[in-house]
């Protein structure tokens, strides 16, 4: 099968390539935090989709879709722009930064729970919203077929029926929190549950089997991954205490590995692929090339077939502003650009913000993104003594960083948890604990007071 790529060596592409060692280089002096940070994920991700490849990708959508990019030299600058204007914004949150790591004496307490009553809340109210998902989902009709899609009875159109009639008849405000519980609500729960020292392991089981079983219903594959990938990684992070292991690259390396030659192929076969060489090929491209390829098509797209939206790409701003038949770039691009139904094209966050202000956009949100993952970076190293809730809202920001290979800022903040997690974090942190010492009672069941301990115990 065609990759889509160039490969040519020549002047253009040894400069971009050089720009890129001196990007890494500065990302790492003005991060200054050699335990795993916000962007350990996110930098080297971004290198490998819209970095290292970009000098060998000109001809990508031309060989992939017939479609040819006459505006490559636009997405090479506006890439160029966000490397450059990114730590701009990491400088900025650094103003606020006194440590530069945490000891392991420090993070002795990372799988111990701070306010157990408002843990101990917070998981309820995620187990009750997964189990009334279900109910719902299934009273309207909308369950997943499971069993024929893992046994593979299942063939394309089916599951392709059941993925896009479910995603439009859950639009509407009755599935509104449905929709954030992968992403917006329940990763901090993901984290408490699968690392809290003393929860017994039954209990555990039924919490992650009912959010599974809750979020399976989409047919969307990236909800189990990310899954995957909160649980491995945020063991070893606590196990190896953030250092940058052995044991943390290989985790890391594994569940990537894992996803591209496992998880994804096995998707797209049981979706109708014959051969694992055909599926692999996808998941591959699926990672590494459909950002970049996406990702061009913006800058295509804007401002020479359509002018530049000033802020109405995202539905929000779009609303408040009264604009009519609002329909996303992602959607736009694929349906009245390449004609093409039933898809839509996420791209790194820096789409959205050319689609509404070019370079000017670019700039802007690159500075913000840059400020908004370092200030994590200083709120989690400026700790004393951090326990479970601290630990749990880092690494579930660190791992959130992939939504903005795929997502506006905006969408980040309180879709994928970027905020939606620091704010639930603060509610947990707020819940009065005297009430658990002054009223402890003996109770039973999956989420009991006994489940989460109080650190003082």
């Amino acid at each position: 099968m065609e990759t889509g790529l160039t490969f040519s060596l020549n002047s253009a592409a040894i400069a971009w390539w050089l720009f890129l060692v001196l990007v890494v280089f500065a990302f790492r002096r003005c991060v200054g935090y050699k335990q795993v940070n916000t962007f350990s994920i996110f930098l080297p991700l971004t290198l490998a989709t819209n970095g290292i490849l970009v000098p060998l990708s000109e001809q990508l959508n031309e060989q992939l879709t017939a479609f040819q990019i006459t505006k490559f030299s636009d997405y090479r600058l506006g890439l160029a722009l966000m490397y450059a204007s990114m730590p701009l914004g990491i400088l900025i949150a650094n103003v606020f930064r006194r440590k530069s790591q945490l000891s392991d004496a420090e993070l002795q307490e990372s799988n111990v729970v701070g306010n157990s009553r408002g843990v101990r809340i917070y998981l309820v109210i995620i187990l009750l919203i997964s189990l009334i998902s279900i109910l719902q989902i299934y009273v309207s009709g909308l369950g997943f077929d499971l069993y024929s899609y893992v046994t593979l009875k299942m063939d394309y159109m089916d599951y392709a029926a059941h993925r896009y009639g479910f995603a439009e008849a859950t639009r509407g405000w009755s599935y509104f929190i449905y929709n954030k519980l992968p992403y917006g609500l329940a990763p901090l729960s993901i984290i408490i549950v699968w690392n809290a020292r003393g929860l017994q392991v039954w209990k555990k089981a039924v919490f992650l089997g009912v959010f599974s079983f809750a979020i399976l219903q989409t047919g969307h594959k990236m909800p189990l991954i990310v899954l995957v990938a909160y649980l491995v990684l945020s063991r070893v992070l606590i196990d190896f205490r953030f250092k940058v292991s052995k044991a943390v690259i290989w985790g890391s390396l594994a569940v990537l590995l894992a996803a591209m030659f496992v998880v994804i192929p096995l998707f797209y076969i049981m979706q109708g692929e014959e051969t694992y060489g055909s599926a692999m090929f996808w998941a591959v491209e699926r990672i590494f090339l459909e950002p970049a390829r996406g990702l061009q098509l913006y800058f295509e797209t804007y401002p020479g077939i359509h002018p530049f939206l000033h802020g109405t790409s995202t539905h929000a701003i779009a609303v408040l502003v009264g604009a009519k038949d609002y329909v996303t770039p992602s959607v736009y691009i694929p349906n009245e650009v390449l004609g093409i139904e039933n898809t839509s094209f996420p791209v790194l966050f820096i789409g959205e913000a050319w689609a509404d202000f070019g370079y000017f956009g670019v700039a802007i949100v690159s500075v913000a993104a840059g400020f908004l993952l370092q200030i994590y970076n200083v709120w989690f190293f400026n700790q004393g003594r951090p326990k479970l809730e601290e630990v749990a809202l880092f690494i579930s920001i660190a791992l959130a960083t992939f939504h903005l290979e795929e997502s506006n800022l905006l969408t980040s903040l309180f879709s994928y948890g970027m905020l939606s997690s620091f704010i639930i974090y603060l509610m947990i942190r707020r819940c009065p604990e005297h009430a658990v010492e002054h009223h402890r009672v003996e109770a039973s069941g999956c989420l009991s007071p006994d489940v989460i301990p109080p650190s003082r115990a």
